[in-house]
């Protein structure tokens, strides 16, 4: 699911799944201090090489994986626990069932020695 700056405004109310990693110190990439930054300032998302070839195949490989698990997709969702501060915005949910799909493309443009020669 591409992110509009509506849905990226919405997401600042709310602990996202990925900000629970950077809450509890675990995230080797955000400290809860970014989170922090993240929801209370207008710091912009940032971006790098990896997300935007994510945002860019991200389409495509929740087609294939339609088509290869024979799921029809909603990639339209963005979902927030009753009454909480939790939320998730999945890449897509499979319509008539309690199921979802995400979209991670890691390493795709990465260099693997030996691997690439």
């Amino acid at each position: 699911m591409s992110l509009t700056p509506e849905r990226r405004e919405k997401r600042r109310k709310y602990i996202g799944s990925s900000d629970v990693p950077a809450v509890l110190g675990k995230s080797p990439w955000r400290s809860p201090m970014d989170v922090y930054l993240d929801k209370t300032l207008e710091v912009g998302e940032i971006s790098t090489g990896a997300t935007e070839h994510g945002s860019q195949i991200e389409k495509s490989v929740l087609q294939w994986a339609a088509d290869e698990l024979g799921l029809s997709l909603d990639t339209d969702q963005f979902r927030v626990a009753d009454g909480g501060i939790l939320s998730a915005s999945h890449d897509a949910l499979v319509k008539d069932k309690p199921e979802g799909v995400e979209a991670k493309t890691a390493a795709v443009f990465h260099w693997y020695p030996g691997v690439n020669d």
